[in-house]
């Protein structure tokens, strides 16, 4: 075990943190990249369709470009599962208008202080 600090020089720990590494950069990535089209695509509420649409097709771009640092973030079952947690923090709201799923902003005034900071933290862990 890696005991109670992190000692990266331990071969184990290092092992461990890579493991984690691996793992969760890619899922921060689309995070990410999710919560910038949040905050440039969301002004106006757009049907989820639409927004998951526009949102996978930029992170395939990124890719391709290579302006990715993780391909698995353009995943669409990634993708989704950001929206998903988007909406589970009260970022965004999504509804029924009859038959088509509905996302917008849920509050336009409350949420930017919420969704900079995410924005901030994220950008934080990308560096």
């Amino acid at each position: 075990m890696c005991g109670g600090g992190v000692n990266v020089h331990r071969s184990d720990c290092f092992n461990k943190l890579l493991f984690l590494y691996k793992v969760l950069a890619p899922i921060l990535e689309s995070y990410y990249l999710t919560a910038l089209h949040i905050s440039r695509d969301l002004a106006v509420e757009l049907p989820e369709d639409s927004f998951i649409h526009i949102l996978h097709t930029h992170a395939k771009k990124r890719v391709e470009k290579k302006l990715a640092s993780f391909a698995e973030s353009a995943a669409l079952s990634t993708i989704k599962n950001a929206v998903k947690g988007f909406e589970d923090s009260n970022i965004v709201n999504v509804y029924y208008a009859g038959n088509v799923r509905m996302m917008e902003l849920r509050d336009h005034y409350t949420v930017w202080n919420k969704l900079n900071y995410y924005l901030d933290l994220l950008e934080s862990l990308r560096n």
